[in-house]
């Protein structure tokens, strides 16, 4: 728990950090709700492969512009702590990095990813499975997940009209990965996937 409290000190002070005052435009307030995805990362990607389980997360942001752009691409850090409920119950803290596309083809919806670390209270229940059918899975071999993963992000945003583009909403893959044994055995990979959707506001 410890360690815990000193990973979300980190990113809270990577989110919030900078020469202008906290309650500037270039800061937003991040919440967001979703549920367990029981499949790897390339189906939900590309095929929009969903099997949900009956777990689910909470989650709370601090999300900063970072004044500087490169070709189409604006970008972010973000300071997440969320908090699982159903089949896992513990907390977890990320810290990510974000590139943006804003505006795609001039619509209101951009489109980012991003790269960060991710460090739940306990190792993720969900994300070890035993050798056989389990959690509607066939496992070959036993995976074994850790509590210090890392961590991708790819979402898809739309600005309200009516608030300014202050606020948004969006849909995000949240997605905890070994990077195939840098974090935990290679093989087979562990991690987890949950679908959130959330809403975002200037402070």
């Amino acid at each position: 728990m410890k360690r815990l409290s000193l990973f979300l000190f980190f990113i809270i002070s990577i989110a919030i950090s900078a020469e202008e005052p906290f309650f500037k435009p270039n800061y937003s307030l991040v919440g967001f709700g979703g549920i367990y995805v029981n499949s790897d990362l390339a189906p939900i990607s590309f095929n929009l492969d969903f099997k949900y389980k009956p777990s689910y997360m909470w989650g709370i942001g601090i999300n900063r512009k970072i004044n500087r752009k490169y070709s189409i691409f604006e970008f972010e850090a973000e300071g997440i702590l969320a908090k699982h409920t159903g089949a896992m119950n513990h907390v977890e803290g990320v810290a990510v990095a974000i590139a943006r596309i804003p505006k795609i083809l001039g619509t209101p919806f951009s489109f980012a990813v991003g790269e960060g670390q991710s460090l739940a209270s306990e190792n993720p229940k969900l994300e070890n499975l035993r050798k056989g059918y389990n959690n509607g899975r066939i496992v070959f071999d036993d995976i074994q997940s850790r509590a210090w993963l890392n961590y991708l992000l790819f979402e898809l945003d739309y600005t309200l009209p009516w608030f300014n583009e202050s606020s948004k909403v969006f849909a995000r893959i949240h997605h905890r990965s070994g990077i195939y044994g840098v974090y935990c055995p290679p093989s087979p990979p562990c991690g987890s996937n949950f679908v959130v959707y959330g809403f975002k506001t200037e402070l």
